[in-house]
């Protein structure tokens, strides 16, 4: 069969209609026929329906101008009928009795999609990386690209011409806010899939090393408890452990319970936390975040956070 529809009839004996029939075979092929027309007993006929190249079985092959068998092409390809009688389920199988041809255009053979590429280097966190090039050929192009696995802040170009050329770069930054991670393995992938009908897919994978001098980003207090009942003020030194991108910031949320208006009084300066009471009450204890951070770049930054315990 080349790649039209073609009529099938079918002899046997006890055909009684309604009879479904499926065509099976070649690469995973389980094709529904429903028009098959049961003309007696003994007769049936129904229209083979064209055949999809990729249901076809391949061998290896050299393309044009080449010297390596290292392509493939689609081969004529045999298929069964699977008869089934709708009333009884009864089924019958004919093996190998139809041979489908590869189309036309799918008969010469096809060359395998390569990349050819530069040793990939290593990335530093918040450092202009790139540009990292492959180049794409064999295949049909053009090709639909798709490259998974970059860190965040890394991104990738194309060309969209027949040597297709894919450029990794960007800015790497930390997906979220935190101390991040000394050294990161990222596993990239490049796929090509070209314009032939059915698509070859061609990939390339590869391992990119990032690298943060900064990390693990650590916060941490000489003390965690400011105790002023008896004494006025109290104070505590807050640190990281890195220097940090860009400077430190230093911040801290509102303490929880609200302190008593008029009582103490609470700052966080340069990395110093004091505590002062100004006057007598009733006293009590809060709690407080106290985050230091660094400037950090593509919208995240290294940061951590200490709690201390207010005492008044």
């Amino acid at each position: 069969i080349d790649g039209l529809p073609a009529t099938i009839t079918v002899v046997g004996t006890n055909f009684v209609d309604p009879m479904t029939v499926q065509i099976y075979g070649g690469n995973g092929a389980a094709i529904p026929v429903n028009n098959a027309i049961v003309a007696n007993s003994s007769q049936l006929t129904f229209t083979a329906p064209a055949m999809q190249d990729s249901y076809l079985n391949t061998q290896p092959c050299v393309p044009t101008g080449g010297t390596v068998v290292n392509g493939i092409k689609y081969v004529p390809t045999s298929f069964g009928i699977r008869l089934r009688n709708s009333r009884t389920g009864c089924t019958v199988d004919l093996p190998n009795v139809l041979i489908y041809n590869p189309s036309q255009a799918n008969t010469a053979c096809r060359a395998p999609i390569t990349f050819a590429g530069v040793a990939i280097p290593t990335a530093t966190l918040c450092s202009a990386y790139g540009s990292v090039v492959f180049t794409a050929a064999g295949g049909t192009a053009p090709y639909n690209i798709a490259v998974g696995g970059l860190p965040t802040g890394v991104t990738y170009t194309t060309t969209g011409s027949e040597n297709e050329i894919v450029t990794i770069s960007g800015t790497p930054a930390l997906a979220l806010s935190g101390a991040g991670t000394a050294s990161q393995s990222f596993g990239v992938t490049i796929n090509a899939t070209d314009a032939s009908t059915p698509a070859s897919v061609g990939s390339i994978s590869y391992t990119l090393v990032l690298n943060d001098s900064n990390a693990p980003f650590n916060v941490t207090a000489a003390a965690t408890t400011l105790d002023v009942t008896s004494a006025s003020p109290a104070s505590t030194t807050v640190t990281a452990s890195q220097l940090g991108l860009g400077g430190l910031t230093y911040s801290a949320t509102v303490p929880v319970p609200a302190l008593p208006p008029g009582e103490v009084t609470f700052t966080f300066v340069n990395g110093t936390a004091t505590l002062t009471r100004i006057a007598a009450g009733a006293g009590g204890s809060s709690t407080v975040d106290v985050t230091v951070a660094d400037a950090g770049c593509g919208g995240t930054r290294h940061e951590g956070t200490v709690t201390l315990t207010l005492n008044y």
